[in-house]
């Protein structure tokens, strides 16, 4: 079984990224994954938040796909020993509620369909491990310019990020994903003990801006 482990590394993240990759190549080998680093922006990709989505283009049975913030302990285990099938991410909604994220909902149906059953998750795709047939199904670019469709929030402008369109693509293809336990995506500034988290999100959870 071919496993990869793929992140995106654009120009914006590179301070962070030096830090990070270096400790995924080694997890990377630990696991028996190979390693895939998307740098570069290609214009089919649009805007940075969407670089990872050249994932869909690669070719494996077992995805972890990881955002460039990901810091990953030397002690962390085999994620794809613990979780050898299925779909996982961190669900959400379990710590901020769905309320949270109907603006998210909003922007995306403004330009899609408008009648998708979203459910009650919201998921994170800062650390996704996935089947090859969800990577294809949610890995697809949305069907507008991101760049061109901005909203206000608490920070300025932004356009449409890809984790709302990620949510989209999942609850328009069904796709069953099981809530990832914490400790594989535990944000710097989260509530539970980073002290025994697997993987820190390092820019920490986007609230005030989601």
């Amino acid at each position: 079984m071919k496993r990869v482990i793929i992140t995106s590394a654009t120009d914006e993240i590179s301070g962070i990224a030096e830090i990070t990759i270096p400790r995924m190549r080694e997890y990377a080998a630990r696991c028996d994954a190979e390693f895939v680093l998307l740098s570069g922006m290609p214009e089919e990709y649009q805007h940075p938040k969407y670089r990872m989505f050249e994932a869909a283009e690669i070719d494996a049975d077992r995805y972890l796909i990881l955002d460039a913030d990901i810091f990953i302990r030397e002690d962390a285990p085999d994620i794809f020993y613990l979780f050898p099938d299925g779909n996982y991410m961190l669900d959400e909604a379990r710590f901020r509620g769905m309320n949270s994220f109907r603006r998210n909902r909003f922007e995306v149906c403004l330009h899609t369909d408008k009648n998708v059953s979203w459910g009650n998750s919201w998921w994170n795709p800062g650390v996704s491990l996935l089947d090859k047939d969800a990577v294809k199904a949610i890995y697809q670019m949305p069907p507008f310019d991101v760049r061109e469709h901005k909203y206000q929030c608490d920070n300025g402008m932004r356009i449409v990020k890809n984790m709302p369109w990620v949510n989209f693509r999942i609850a328009k293809n069904n796709i069953q994903i099981l809530p990832l336990p914490v400790e594989w995506n535990c944000f710097v500034n989260g509530n539970a003990a980073e002290s025994h988290a697997h993987f820190w999100h390092c820019a920490g959870n986007e609230a005030s801006t989601e």
